[in-house]
């Protein structure tokens, strides 16, 4: 199966802008997601979370390995979770994508993009994480054909005040 494909279901009606936000079951992930859900109206958008299920568990030598059934059911969960989490934010509409995707991270959140208006990510503050991974939202930014929105820890929702501009 390809990067996405271990789980995906949908209400979509095809052709409609589309907003990806990424959902990993954390604050940062809640974050995204409550960015997301009013840019998604803005936009007349459909809205789809996605989540890459975690391929391993480092665990002490001691204990017993993680089976992936296990894995799969928390992956679900947090998924289940976020779109429960997105109708309470007020996404109302019947088109809604839940992307349960395998693979590599970044990987799969860039193939998620491919037919995205943009991407919507909650920015961490690991430093060990970034150490070791790098940060998800940098390659992601990095590759994808879409804005990418890093939602950081100082954001709080507020209504629109006015028009932007912006020179070039």
């Amino acid at each position: 199966p390809g990067v996405a494909d271990a789980m995906r279901y949908s209400v979509t009606a095809g052709g409609k802008r589309l907003v990806m936000v990424g959902i990993d079951g954390s604050e940062d992930g809640l974050r995204a997601l409550r960015y997301a859900v009013p840019e998604a109206a803005r936009l007349q958008a459909v809205l789809r979370l996605v989540h890459v299920q975690q391929q391993m568990v480092v665990l002490a030598p001691m204990m017993p390995l993680v089976p992936d059934p296990t894995l799969h059911e928390v992956a679900a969960d947090i998924l289940k979770q976020a779109e429960q989490h997105a109708r309470e934010l007020g996404y109302e509409g019947p088109d809604l994508e839940v992307v349960l995707a395998t693979g590599p991270r970044n990987a799969a959140l860039l193939e998620n993009t491919k037919d995205a208006s943009c991407a919507v990510l909650g920015r961490r503050t690991a430093p060990l994480q970034h150490l070791v991974g790098g940060s998800t939202t940098s390659a992601l930014a990095a590759h994808a054909r879409v804005p990418v929105i890093s939602v950081p820890e100082t954001w709080h929702p507020a209504p629109p005040r006015g028009v932007v501009a912006a020179g070039v």
